[in-house]
């Protein structure tokens, strides 16, 4: 028999995901800015408003993919249980 992982690492775990997820979209954005703003002589209105693009692109992405684990692992523990 499997044994489930304790709920607080399974939690933190989950928490630690989404920061990440987050962080990372946040770096990328920011390197965009400062890559056309610094390198590109982009004026900072137009990179601003095309990180902030990046950043919406970016939640949609990862929406998906939450909403198809999210199931998966409420069907995982239910079977478990019986």
């Amino acid at each position: 028999m499997p044994s489930m992982p304790r709920p607080c690492y399974s939690v933190f775990h989950t928490v630690l995901i989404y920061v990440l997820m987050i962080v990372g979209i946040l770096v990328i954005a920011l390197f965009t800015f400062f890559y056309g703003v610094v390198l590109q002589d982009y004026r900072m209105t137009e990179m601003f408003l095309a990180s902030i693009s990046l950043v919406v692109a970016a939640i949609p992405e990862e929406l998906s993919a939450t909403m198809t684990t999210t199931p998966a692992i409420g069907v995982q523990r239910m079977a478990y249980t019986w």
